[in-house]
């Protein structure tokens, strides 16, 4: 196998550790595990000896002895992505955003109020996750080759493939069973249990959902060893009514600060 060509293209990033802080989760706890494997352990035991390092394909890898955790941060919403696999919420809300800049700058300030513009659904947030899962999936025969070409792994290295899903809808991916609230949870989606027990090459996934009555998120976590388990507790989110927030609005300010003097 060839060294992958695009490394260097992107720079090194933090996405994983700011993640991983924002779920609160850079000590390995507090997290929900799915499952009654023991693999959260082994994901405490690399978090409790190692240090997550910012790469360059893969996102981030944790080094503890000849073991090597890679992690790959990515996000998801609940919107219809291109067939790039881009977000049309993200692309969306990036075209708001250099509107705005655009916009010149007034001794009033600037503002400006839109509509993204676009709906989501449960059959949106499915395909998002599928397609950025398989886009980064393709990618880990690359982290590997990279790790080994930079010398930080070697043919003995025994390598565990952690995805980082990262929620980013605005209003978190709702749905209503008749009685309360029910955010989406991958943990409990027969649809993408179904998906993941068919992508063998990762081994753990964790993600998050939006806190309903703080701001926030519980971050969970599940791994390949968990599937039959998660699949003995899932839920019907695609009977659900899907709660929409297609009528969410972007807002931008900016405001001249005048020099003194």
């Amino acid at each position: 196998m060839g060294i992958c060509n695009d490394k260097g293209k992107t720079k090194s990033r933090d996405e994983v550790i700011s993640t991983f802080a924002k779920y609160g989760l850079l000590n390995g706890e507090g997290i929900i595990q799915f499952g009654e494997s023991k693999e959260i352990q082994r994901f405490i035991w690399f978090l409790s000896n190692g240090k997550i390092k910012p790469y360059d394909l893969p996102d981030a890898y944790v080094k503890v002895n000849n073991q090597i955790l890679i992690i790959e941060h990515f996000s998801i919403d609940g919107f219809d992505t291109y067939p790039d696999g881009g977000s049309k919420f993200q692309r969306n809300e990036s075209m708001i955003d250099r509107k705005f800049r655009e916009l010149p700058t007034t001794e009033t300030g600037v503002h400006l109020t839109t509509q993204i513009g676009v709906a989501n659904s449960y059959a949106g947030f499915l395909k998002n996750c599928q397609d950025k899962f398989d886009h980064h999936y393709s990618r880990i025969p690359c982290y590997k080759e990279h790790l080994l070409s930079d010398g930080i792994a070697n043919d003995n290295t025994q390598f565990t493939i952690c995805f980082l899903m990262d929620e980013v809808s605005p209003l978190g991916t709702l749905t209503h069973d008749g009685e309360k609230m029910q955010p989406v949870c991958l943990a409990h989606s027969k649809e993408f249990l179904d998906y993941f027990s068919t992508r063998p090459d990762v081994d753990w996934i964790i993600s998050a959902v939006v806190r309903l009555s703080e701001s926030g998120y519980y971050p969970y976590f599940f791994s390949r060893l968990d599937i039959d388990d998660c699949r003995e507790h899932v839920l019907d989110y695609a009977s659900f009514q899907f709660l929409s927030s297609e009528h969410v609005m972007e807002t931008r300010c900016k405001m001249i600060i005048p020099k003194e003097g």
